[in-house]
Protein backbone atom coordinates (compact mmCIF):
# COMPACT_ATOMS: atom_id res chain seq x y z
CA UNK A 1 0.00 0.00 0.00
CA UNK A 2 1.34 3.42 -0.98
CA UNK A 3 1.95 5.91 1.82
CA UNK A 4 -0.66 8.39 0.55
CA UNK A 5 -3.30 5.66 0.28
CA UNK A 6 -2.47 4.42 3.78
CA UNK A 7 -2.67 7.93 5.17
CA UNK A 8 -6.08 8.49 3.57
CA UNK A 9 -7.31 5.28 5.15
CA UNK A 10 -5.85 6.32 8.51
CA UNK A 11 -7.60 9.70 8.25
CA UNK A 12 -10.93 7.93 7.61
CA UNK A 13 -10.46 5.67 10.65
CA UNK A 14 -9.64 8.64 12.88
CA UNK A 15 -12.80 10.43 11.70
CA UNK A 16 -14.94 7.30 12.19
CA UNK A 17 -13.63 6.50 15.68
CA UNK A 18 -12.99 10.02 16.94
CA UNK A 19 -9.61 9.05 18.36
CA UNK A 20 -7.17 6.18 17.83
CA UNK A 21 -3.82 5.02 19.15
CA UNK A 22 -0.62 4.25 17.27
CA UNK A 23 -0.83 0.65 18.52
CA UNK A 24 -4.34 0.21 17.11
CA UNK A 25 -3.37 1.55 13.70
CA UNK A 26 -0.24 -0.61 13.66
CA UNK A 27 -2.37 -3.70 14.27
CA UNK A 28 -5.02 -2.66 11.73
CA UNK A 29 -2.59 -1.94 8.89
CA UNK A 30 0.23 -4.34 9.70
CA UNK A 31 2.87 -1.62 9.63
CA UNK A 32 5.39 -0.74 12.33
CA UNK A 33 4.58 1.89 14.94
CA UNK A 34 7.43 3.99 13.57
CA UNK A 35 5.74 4.10 10.16
CA UNK A 36 2.34 4.89 11.68
CA UNK A 37 3.78 7.74 13.75
CA UNK A 38 5.33 9.20 10.61
CA UNK A 39 1.96 8.95 8.83
CA UNK A 40 0.20 10.69 11.71
CA UNK A 41 2.82 13.42 11.82
CA UNK A 42 2.36 14.10 8.11
CA UNK A 43 -1.44 14.13 8.42
CA UNK A 44 -1.19 16.57 11.32
CA UNK A 45 1.16 18.84 9.35
CA UNK A 46 -1.44 18.88 6.56
CA UNK A 47 -4.06 19.91 9.15
CA UNK A 48 -6.16 16.78 8.47
CA UNK A 49 -6.04 15.35 12.02
CA UNK A 50 -4.94 16.40 15.51
CA UNK A 51 -1.85 14.63 16.79
CA UNK A 52 -2.12 13.50 20.42
CA UNK A 53 0.14 11.76 22.90
CA UNK A 54 0.20 8.16 21.62
CA UNK A 55 -2.14 8.63 18.67
CA UNK A 56 -4.50 11.05 16.95
CA UNK A 57 -7.93 12.66 17.18
CA UNK A 58 -10.34 13.85 14.53
CA UNK A 59 -10.03 17.43 13.37
CA UNK A 60 -12.56 19.83 14.88
CA UNK A 61 -13.36 23.53 14.57
CA UNK A 62 -12.43 25.99 17.30
CA UNK A 63 -15.95 27.33 16.90
CA UNK A 64 -18.42 24.47 17.04
CA UNK A 65 -21.78 25.76 18.21
CA UNK A 66 -24.25 22.87 18.55
CA UNK A 67 -27.90 22.89 19.58
CA UNK A 68 -28.55 21.38 23.02
CA UNK A 69 -31.00 18.83 21.55
CA UNK A 70 -28.16 17.41 19.47
CA UNK A 71 -25.68 17.41 22.34
CA UNK A 72 -28.05 15.52 24.67
CA UNK A 73 -27.75 12.28 22.67
CA UNK A 74 -23.99 12.37 22.05
CA UNK A 75 -21.87 10.17 24.35
CA UNK A 76 -24.93 9.47 26.49
CA UNK A 77 -23.40 6.53 28.38
CA UNK A 78 -20.36 8.60 29.35
CA UNK A 79 -22.56 11.47 30.54
CA UNK A 80 -24.56 9.09 32.70
CA UNK A 81 -21.36 7.76 34.25
CA UNK A 82 -20.19 11.28 35.04
CA UNK A 83 -23.56 12.18 36.57
CA UNK A 84 -23.45 9.14 38.88
CA UNK A 85 -20.07 10.28 40.18
CA UNK A 86 -20.99 13.96 40.40
CA UNK A 87 -24.10 13.39 42.51
CA UNK A 88 -21.91 11.96 45.28
CA UNK A 89 -20.78 15.53 45.99
CA UNK A 90 -24.30 16.90 46.53
CA UNK A 91 -25.57 16.84 50.13
CA UNK A 92 -28.70 17.77 52.04
CA UNK A 93 -28.95 21.52 52.60
CA UNK A 94 -26.71 22.41 49.66
CA UNK A 95 -27.24 25.35 47.35
CA UNK A 96 -26.08 24.13 43.93
CA UNK A 97 -25.42 26.14 40.77
CA UNK A 98 -26.06 24.20 37.55
CA UNK A 99 -25.58 25.39 33.98
CA UNK A 100 -27.45 24.15 30.90
CA UNK A 101 -24.96 21.51 29.75
CA UNK A 102 -26.33 18.20 28.49
CA UNK A 103 -24.43 16.25 31.16
CA UNK A 104 -26.08 18.42 33.82
CA UNK A 105 -29.43 17.15 32.59
CA UNK A 106 -28.31 13.61 33.44
CA UNK A 107 -27.29 14.85 36.88
CA UNK A 108 -30.74 16.40 37.43
CA UNK A 109 -32.38 13.07 36.57
CA UNK A 110 -30.43 11.48 39.42
CA UNK A 111 -31.26 14.36 41.78
CA UNK A 112 -34.94 13.60 41.17
CA UNK A 113 -34.38 10.04 42.40
CA UNK A 114 -32.89 11.18 45.71
CA UNK A 115 -34.75 12.38 48.79
CA UNK A 116 -32.82 15.58 49.42
CA UNK A 117 -33.79 17.89 52.24
CA UNK A 118 -33.53 21.68 51.84
CA UNK A 119 -31.80 21.51 48.44
CA UNK A 120 -31.65 24.69 46.36
CA UNK A 121 -30.81 24.64 42.65
CA UNK A 122 -29.65 27.87 41.00
CA UNK A 123 -29.58 27.82 37.21
CA UNK A 124 -29.66 29.98 34.11
CA UNK A 125 -31.13 27.11 32.07
CA UNK A 126 -34.87 26.71 31.45
CA UNK A 127 -34.34 23.06 30.53
CA UNK A 128 -32.40 22.32 33.71
CA UNK A 129 -35.15 23.94 35.81
CA UNK A 130 -37.92 22.12 33.96
CA UNK A 131 -36.27 18.74 34.53
CA UNK A 132 -36.46 19.13 38.32
CA UNK A 133 -39.60 17.24 39.35
CA UNK A 134 -39.24 17.13 43.15
CA UNK A 135 -41.58 19.70 44.67
CA UNK A 136 -39.42 20.21 47.77
CA UNK A 137 -36.41 21.41 45.77
CA UNK A 138 -36.24 25.18 45.57
CA UNK A 139 -35.32 26.54 42.15
CA UNK A 140 -33.73 29.96 41.68
CA UNK A 141 -33.69 31.19 38.07
CA UNK A 142 -30.97 33.56 36.91
CA UNK A 143 -32.33 36.41 34.80
CA UNK A 144 -30.78 38.01 31.74
CA UNK A 145 -30.98 37.85 27.96
CA UNK A 146 -32.39 34.58 26.61
CA UNK A 147 -30.22 32.51 24.29
CA UNK A 148 -32.94 30.68 22.39
CA UNK A 149 -30.63 28.11 20.81
CA UNK A 150 -29.69 26.52 24.14
CA UNK A 151 -32.45 27.87 26.40
CA UNK A 152 -30.23 29.76 28.82
CA UNK A 153 -30.01 33.32 30.11
CA UNK A 154 -26.79 35.28 29.79
CA UNK A 155 -25.26 38.71 29.67
CA UNK A 156 -24.38 41.42 32.26
CA UNK A 157 -27.59 41.08 34.29
CA UNK A 158 -27.15 37.33 34.65
CA UNK A 159 -23.52 37.71 35.64
CA UNK A 160 -24.32 40.48 38.15
CA UNK A 161 -26.93 38.28 39.81
CA UNK A 162 -24.48 35.40 40.11
CA UNK A 163 -21.79 37.63 41.59
CA UNK A 164 -24.20 38.57 44.38
CA UNK A 165 -24.53 34.91 45.41
CA UNK A 166 -22.47 32.52 47.52
CA UNK A 167 -23.46 28.91 46.78
CA UNK A 168 -22.08 25.67 48.20
CA UNK A 169 -21.40 23.79 44.96
CA UNK A 170 -21.28 24.46 41.24
CA UNK A 171 -21.32 22.06 38.29
CA UNK A 172 -20.65 23.26 34.74
CA UNK A 173 -19.86 21.68 31.40
CA UNK A 174 -17.13 22.72 28.97
CA UNK A 175 -16.34 22.25 25.30
CA UNK A 176 -12.59 21.82 25.64
CA UNK A 177 -9.87 21.16 28.21
CA UNK A 178 -6.32 21.96 27.20
CA UNK A 179 -3.28 21.75 29.48
CA UNK A 180 -1.94 25.11 28.33
CA UNK A 181 -5.13 27.03 27.49
CA UNK A 182 -7.42 25.77 30.25
CA UNK A 183 -11.21 25.34 29.93
CA UNK A 184 -12.88 26.81 26.88
CA UNK A 185 -16.11 27.09 24.97
CA UNK A 186 -17.08 28.53 21.60
CA UNK A 187 -19.30 31.39 22.74
CA UNK A 188 -18.28 34.56 24.62
CA UNK A 189 -21.31 34.97 26.89
CA UNK A 190 -21.37 31.24 27.71
CA UNK A 191 -17.74 31.33 28.81
CA UNK A 192 -18.29 34.42 30.91
CA UNK A 193 -21.31 33.08 32.78
CA UNK A 194 -19.61 29.74 33.45
CA UNK A 195 -16.70 31.61 35.03
CA UNK A 196 -19.13 33.61 37.18
CA UNK A 197 -20.90 30.43 38.28
CA UNK A 198 -17.67 28.83 39.48
CA UNK A 199 -16.51 32.00 41.22
CA UNK A 200 -19.82 32.18 43.10
CA UNK A 201 -19.49 28.73 44.72
CA UNK A 202 -17.27 27.37 47.49
CA UNK A 203 -16.57 24.24 45.45
CA UNK A 204 -16.84 24.03 41.66
CA UNK A 205 -16.69 20.98 39.43
CA UNK A 206 -16.19 20.90 35.68
CA UNK A 207 -17.88 17.86 34.15
CA UNK A 208 -16.62 16.66 30.79
CA UNK A 209 -16.46 13.37 28.90
CA UNK A 210 -13.19 11.97 27.54
CA UNK A 211 -13.57 13.66 24.13
CA UNK A 212 -13.19 17.14 25.66
CA UNK A 213 -9.51 16.70 26.57
CA UNK A 214 -6.72 18.02 24.31
CA UNK A 215 -9.17 20.50 22.77
CA UNK A 216 -9.29 24.27 22.88
CA UNK A 217 -12.13 26.43 21.60
CA UNK A 218 -12.57 30.10 20.85
CA UNK A 219 -13.10 31.53 24.34
CA UNK A 220 -11.32 30.67 27.60
CA UNK A 221 -13.55 30.13 30.64
CA UNK A 222 -10.54 30.12 32.98
CA UNK A 223 -7.09 28.59 33.03
CA UNK A 224 -5.11 26.39 35.40
CA UNK A 225 -3.10 29.25 36.90
CA UNK A 226 -3.03 29.95 40.64
CA UNK A 227 -6.40 31.14 41.83
CA UNK A 228 -8.44 29.21 39.28
CA UNK A 229 -12.05 28.43 40.19
CA UNK A 230 -12.13 24.67 39.68
CA UNK A 231 -12.10 22.20 42.58
CA UNK A 232 -11.92 19.12 40.33
CA UNK A 233 -12.73 17.78 36.87
CA UNK A 234 -15.19 14.88 36.76
CA UNK A 235 -14.91 12.73 33.64
CA UNK A 236 -15.87 9.20 32.59
CA UNK A 237 -12.71 7.21 31.83
CA UNK A 238 -9.08 7.54 30.81
CA UNK A 239 -8.38 7.92 27.10
CA UNK A 240 -5.12 6.21 26.13
CA UNK A 241 -4.48 8.99 23.63
CA UNK A 242 -4.47 11.69 26.31
CA UNK A 243 -1.63 12.47 28.72
CA UNK A 244 -3.40 13.70 31.84
CA UNK A 245 -0.30 14.24 33.97
CA UNK A 246 0.15 17.94 33.24
CA UNK A 247 -3.45 18.74 34.15
CA UNK A 248 -3.44 16.51 37.23
CA UNK A 249 -0.51 18.47 38.64
CA UNK A 250 -2.79 21.52 38.73
CA UNK A 251 -6.33 20.19 39.21
CA UNK A 252 -7.58 16.79 40.46
CA UNK A 253 -9.29 14.63 37.83
CA UNK A 254 -11.97 12.23 39.07
CA UNK A 255 -12.54 9.27 36.72
CA UNK A 256 -16.05 7.87 37.06
CA UNK A 257 -15.21 4.37 35.88
CA UNK A 258 -12.66 3.99 38.67
CA UNK A 259 -15.51 4.24 41.14
CA UNK A 260 -17.83 1.67 39.54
Amino acid sequence: MLAKERQSNIEKIVKDRGSVSVQELSRDFGYSEVTIRKDLDELAQENRIIRTHGGAMMKYKTRNYTDISELSVIHLREKQMIARRAIEFIEDGDSVILDGSSTIHQLVSLINEKDYQNLTIITNSLRTAQLVTKKNIEIVMIGGVMNRAIGTTEGPKAESQLRSMSADKCFIGTSGIDENFGFSTDYFFDASIKACMCASARKSYVIADYTKFNRRFLVKVFGFETGHSCTAIITDSRNENVDYRGIEKKIPIIFSDENE
